[in-house]
């Protein structure tokens, strides 16, 4: 099967989730393809990326805000020519170029919900558009399926589908840990809001009124490192706390090796941003490190409270404290966990039985479409005719439909400053969304 991926940034560091299913299909013989609407701009990157060439097949659309990259024509005509299946990856700009490639061209597509693209700013009309125009709809977690059928409604229950997020078992073996004197706490996630980080860094400062043997370890980099950073400083943590910024997935296995228990309190966002199910944790528990993470959103059908971690409630800075000081001092407790998160990795997030599942909801959703038949014969003057439509699309609306709603978004954080241009904001929202901004 050939399977084009449609991703709004790749490769991307923090999306190893995407990086693994690529590897994955491909391991397993599929044709993949990928099509990213904006080059990255990390410069690190993942050393699947290179091991599997993906950057040579790896198509990026946008040059400008309304232009297309020069010389993509004939490579795009190429990859869709041949694609039987479109999976795009977060509901939300990716979501809509599957959307259009599909009305267009015939080709089915389904995509995947995570977390910021379905719990905030969200356009449940364009949500549903996206939704009854895709073949299937995957999600990780139970929680966010339970969420879409609550904004989507019941009529959707037999389309969306959870397929868990897995990861690679090769990778994360479980490593037999031996007491040392400094207890070594990790925490891998982007430093947003809804990773919990200054909660961390106080739970970690509580912490050490008890277990004084602690030090933390932060790999990740977000807009809030500055801020994190002068917390550290006033803190008086600067020997205790280290920001170790974005890594490769070879470095941070490195870390969670090295590592005695794995801090995440994540927390809802006050613009509602939430997590997925945060793959670091299940890399951490596969390699065998206890948890201590909240009561948020997926993570506790990944975490099971008092046998493979300890769940608190969200910015709960003394229940954090108190799970980091018992897990500290008790090594004997810090293994069992371990071994119990380890054990219900291998069985619940294993990245080949994702893979599997993927496979199987392709070649049926594929196979519902009989009339869509990629052959030599969809090379044929129709085929070109329609090509050509996508590519008029894809400059004239698409990408400049994109980059309005970027400006517009702009403004709206600038008017947030000024009650009455906030006002003002609403009052035109109907006008906008008439237009097909948002």
């Amino acid at each position: 099967m050939k399977i084009t991926y449609i991703l709004r940034t790749f490769p991307s560091l923090s999306e190893t989730f995407v990086l693994n299913q690529i590897t994955g299909l491909i391991d397993k013989g599929h044709g993949v393809n990928i099509i990213s609407i904006d080059r990255p701009t990390e410069e690190n990157v993942h050393e699947d990326v290179l091991r599997y060439d993906l950057l040579s097949k790896t198509l990026y659309l946008r040059k400008t805000p309304f232009a297309l990259e020069p010389g993509l024509k004939q490579g795009l005509f190429l990859s869709l020519s041949f694609t039987d299946m479109l999976h795009a990856h977060f509901a939300s700009l990716a979501a809509d170029l599957a959307m259009l490639l599909s009305k267009v061209l015939g080709i089915p597509y389904i995509f995947t919900a995570h977390a910021n693209d379905i719990f905030t700013n969200i356009d449940i009309r364009q949500l549903k558009e996206r939704s009854r125009e895709a073949a299937g709809i995957v999600t990780v977690s139970d929680y966010n399926r339970n969420y879409l059928l609550k904004i989507l409604g019941a009529d959707f229950s037999s389309k969306i589908r959870v397929i868990r997020c897995g990861i690679n078992l090769d990778d994360f073996e479980f490593v037999e840990r031996q007491s040392d004197k400094i207890i070594k706490i990790l925490l891998v996630g982007r430093l947003t809001e809804k990773k919990g980080v200054p909660d961390a860094v106080a739970g970690f400062k509580k912490a050490l009124e008890n277990a004084r043997d602690i030090e933390m370890r932060i790999v990740g980099e977000g807009e809030l490192k500055e801020n994190i950073q002068a917390i550290i400083n006033r803190s008086g943590l600067n020997e205790k706390v280290f920001l170790l910024g974005a890594q490769p997935r070879e470095r941070i296995v490195q870390e969670i090796r090295k590592a005695d228990i794995f801090f995440l309190p994540s927390a809802t966002a006050k613009n509602g941003d939430r997590e997925g199910i945060p793959v670091s944790i299940m890399e951490a528990m596969a390699t065998g490190l206890p948890v201590v993470s909240t009561l948020h959103t997926g993570i506790p059908e990944l975490v099971i409270n008092g046998k493979t971690g300890f769940l608190v409630k969200e910015h709960d800075i003394t229940a954090m404290a108190e799970k980091i000081s018992t897990l500290a001092l008790s090594p004997g407790l810090r293994n069992e966990m371990g071994v119990n998160g380890s054990e219900y990795v291998k069985a619940h997030y294993n990245s080949r039985n994702e893979i599997n599942e993927l496979e199987c909801l392709f070649a049926e959703l594929a196979g519902k479409d009989p009339g869509h038949n990629r052959n030599k014969e969809a090379c044929g003057q129709a085929f070109k005719e329609k090509f050509e439509h996508v590519l008029g699309l894809l400059e004239q609306d698409f990408l400049q439909k994109e980059f309005k709603n970027k400006q517009i978004r702009k403004l709206v954080e600038a008017a947030k400053k000024n009650r009455w241009v906030y006002r003002l904001y609403y009052i035109l929202k109907p006008f906008l969304k008439k237009q097909g901004l948002n």
